[in-house]
């Protein structure tokens, strides 16, 4: 029995350990997620697309959605059908390099909800977006694309707080 407790011991300090560095860690992201949202200055790697009506695509390429102090640049890819005429050749990807007015949501709870954006953009082929970005605490995004002139598209990605613009 003696040799348990110092072995017992050991195992609740470490466990404890653990756990007030995760604790750590999530209030480190909490923190970065306020000041991202409140300078409006995020970005994000899509690792998932999701067409409706499609199979989930794991991608990890070079999609993004970068906003920077309320500006918006993106280069999502369009997998899915066009509800309108298409002219011959015309890029149907979410490209948008623009100033939009955002509107932000705040939580309701921590632990269920994130932040939420939205905004209406127009695409290099004048398509228009509605958009909605979901900012969660874990660092991860999800980001919901309505047209009226083409089929919707979600996608899945991870908050790069540290990323650089390169100017």
């Amino acid at each position: 029995m003696k040799t348990r407790i110092p072995f017992l011991t050991a195992t609740l300090l470490l466990l404890g350990i653990v756990c007030a560095d995760a604790a750590g860690k999530k209030h480190e992201i909490n923190e970065k997620l306020d000041k991202a949202v409140s300078e409006l200055t995020f970005h994000i790697d899509i690792n998932t697309i999701l067409p409706q009506g499609a199979q989930a695509i794991y991608d990890g390429s070079t999609y993004y959605l970068d906003v920077r102090e309320g500006h918006v640049t993106s280069y999502l890819p369009f997998i899915g059908r066009s509800l309108s005429s298409l002219a011959p050749g015309e890029n149907l990807s979410l490209s948008f390099d623009e100033s939009p007015e955002i509107r932000v949501e705040a939580p309701k709870s921590r632990k269920k909800d994130g932040y939420k954006l939205y905004f209406t953009a127009k695409t290099e082929s004048r398509h228009k977006w509605h958009v909605c970005i979901t900012l969660f605490d874990n660092g991860t995004s999800g980001i919901d694309c309505i047209s009226d002139t083409m089929s919707s598209m979600s996608y899945w990605g991870e908050l790069d707080f540290d990323y650089k613009q390169d100017k």
